[in-house]
């Protein structure tokens, strides 16, 4: 005769256990604030060119915008775009030196005229140009471009009614700095802090230019404040 076999114990959990199951919505999120009116926004294109030099016949090796939508003192938002250009001459030895491109990185890369479609979104409808030493960047993409940034609206050309330079800003605003050359004031403001890149390549230069137009318009109230005491027509 087989022995009784013992009941199986079963794991009792402890009376003072209890399992509790809380599913956590999303909170909600933030209602967006509205829009503020077109006239009110400020539409801001930032510029850098590296070019292979400083003479007449000089060419652009890389170009950058940043289109940003400014309402007085707030950012609303930005976007940006960087591209190294085939120049029609070799870039020479002390270009290189400076911005350090060289005539291998653009071999392959398209000719100013080209990249016509890729510049045109960031362009369009803009208000404001803003550039450090904004005469020499100017001359250079009309040259380059053929004009095509500064004509009358029609098909894919647009105008700049206002260039501010931020050159002129910094020396009226900061005029004890031994000098007013990008690098010098973004070390002066620390501008370069949360920046990657280097200095003398195309986008890193126009984020600091951006940073330095965004200094001094903490000082005036706006961007629009900013460009009446210091923009004046394309």
């Amino acid at each position: 005769m087989k022995p009784p076999q013992r009941p199986k114990r079963r794991h009792m959990l402890p009376l003072n256990y209890i399992k509790v199951t809380v599913t956590l919505d999303d909170p909600p999120e933030e209602p967006k604030a509205p829009e503020p009116p077109a006239e009110e926004v400020d539409v801001v294109l930032f510029c850098d060119t590296e070019t292979t030099g400083f003479r007449k016949g000089s060419h652009i090796c890389e170009i950058a915008l940043v289109r940003a939508r400014y309402h007085k003192l707030e950012k609303l938002d930005e976007e940006e775009i960087g591209l190294l250009v085939c120049p029609p001459c070799p870039i020479p030895e002390e270009a290189s030196a400076v911005n350090n491109i060289t005539d291998e990185m653009v071999e392959n890369e398209p000719a100013a005229r080209e990249l016509w479609g890729q510049l045109y979104p960031f362009v369009k409808d803009v208000k404001f140009f803003v550039a450090h030493n904004a005469s020499f960047d100017i001359r250079m993409v009309k040259e380059d471009f053929q004009g095509v940034f500064f004509m009358p609206q029609d098909g894919n050309k647009f105008v700049v009614p206002i260039i501010v330079d931020t050159l002129k800003v910094a020396k009226k605003l900061w005029p004890a700095f031994p000098n007013h050359k990008l690098e010098t004031v973004s070390e002066a403001l620390e501008l370069y802090k949360g920046l990657g890149g280097e200095a003398h390549r195309a986008l890193y230069d126009t984020k600091i230019c951006q940073c330095l137009a965004e200094k001094a318009m903490a000082k005036e109230g706006s961007f629009r404040n900013l460009a009446r005491r210091f923009g004046k027509s394309a």
